[in-house]
């Protein structure tokens, strides 16, 4: 009697930031619960610091004030990437063996934010909302370097100075709260869910700051999957900014991956906050 044996397992994509690249689905950044009240314009680029995914990534961020301080719209996300993965990561990840490495372009962001609540007196804070709808405009997901399916989230930044104003100082200490929805598509049309946290410390004084953060999202899939799934991210943010000139400030910047996040990366850009302002008739 001959026994033919079929494989019946299949492995779905881990569709999480521990089995793809640095730049697929990332934590966001805090916006210091602030609308522009001008257009800004920001570009920075990263450099990840681990031997076995390195990476060298170019982001553009703009954002365009509709009410001055009040209402924007912003798009942002990576323009372009290279990228090295050593060979047994690739094959952890099931990689495209022929493509290792190479340049690729990201996903876009769009992005409407609202400010619900304007800081006033000792206790009440700016409130802003956002809401994110994630492109699938990446290449493909052979690579592992994006997941290649649409995303979107909602979150709540909540500002508040602590210390302004203070008589002879120009000193300014400012604590930022988020919270809020994220949601993506994975394997066979599933969609995972997390909710998204964050905290964000920033101190300035005379055209210098100093900003600290820690955030991250926790998607529910892990929990059928296993705790290596990696849909639970946190990461640390430490930068500091210099206003060269009064419309450019000039920054620098470490990203350290804490849980279901391999990667480090240092950074620097700038931001241009562009002298003009939309009129609506």
């Amino acid at each position: 009697m001959l026994l033919i044996s079929l494989p019946v397992v299949s492995q779905d994509i881990r569709y999480t930031t521990m089995w793809f690249g640095v730049n697929a689905n990332p934590v966001p950044t805090l916006q210091e619960a602030m609308v522009a009240d001008n257009i800004k314009l920001s570009s920075s680029l990263f450099f990840t610091t681990s031997n076995d995914d390195k990476t060298q990534s170019l982001y553009l961020d703009i954002e365009i004030p509709v009410i001055s301080k009040a209402v924007s719209l912003r798009i942002y996300g990576c323009i372009l990437e290279h990228y090295s993965v050593a060979y047994n990561l690739a094959l952890l990840r099931g990689m495209d063996k022929g493509k290792m490495s190479g340049f690729e372009g990201g996903d876009f962001y769009l992005q409407t934010r609202i400010r619900l609540l304007s800081e006033k007196g000792l206790w009440q804070p700016n409130i802003v909302l956002h809401s994110t709808l994630k492109t699938a405009s990446a290449d493909k997901v052979s690579t592992r370097r994006y997941f290649d399916t649409p995303g979107y989230f909602f979150h709540l930044e909540s500002g508040k100075d602590l210390i302004s104003n203070i008589k002879g100082s120009d000193f300014r200490l400012r604590l930022v709260l988020m919270t809020g929805f994220m949601c993506w598509e994975t394997s066979g049309s599933l969609q995972n869910d997390a909710y998204m946290y964050g905290l964000q410390l920033i101190a300035s004084a005379k055209g210098l700051s100093i900003c600290s953060e820690l955030s991250g999202y926790s998607g529910w899939i892990g929990k059928r999957y296993g705790s290596d799934y990696g849909d639970k991210p946190i990461v640390s943010r430490f930068s500091l900014r210099y206003n060269l000139f009064e419309s450019i400030q000039i920054r620098v910047g470490y990203e350290h991956g804490l849980r279901h996040f391999p990667h480090n990366q240092i950074y620097t850009g700038f931001k241009w906050a562009i002298p003009y302002k939309i009129k609506w008739e």
